[in-house]
């Protein structure tokens, strides 16, 4: 997670493969918009999971054990959005 955005957008992995976000963001303190703290909250797909508000350097991982598309986003920023298939 860097600059409001996921890196890549979209992944492509095999089941079974552990996917780590780590929150790149340096600026935790703002408010709103600019805060640059983020979560990951799958929106469609397989199964569901949900990562806690991530502050700079924080991280987050999900093992994908159902075989799908996978879309999720951030709820701060519903711009931020992801695909992991």
């Amino acid at each position: 997670i860097q600059g409001n955005s996921y890196y890549p957008k979209v992944l492509e992995i095999p089941v079974g493969t552990t996917v780590e976000w780590t929150n790149e963001d340096a600026f935790t303190f703002f408010d709103g918009e600019f805060a640059g703290i983020h979560n990951v909250v799958t929106i469609q797909g397989p199964d569901v999971f949900a990562s806690p508000m991530l502050g700079h350097a924080e991280k987050f991982s999900y093992t994908f054990t159902k075989a799908g598309e996978y879309k999720y986003m951030c709820t701060p920023h519903p711009y931020m959005r992801g695909i992991i298939r």
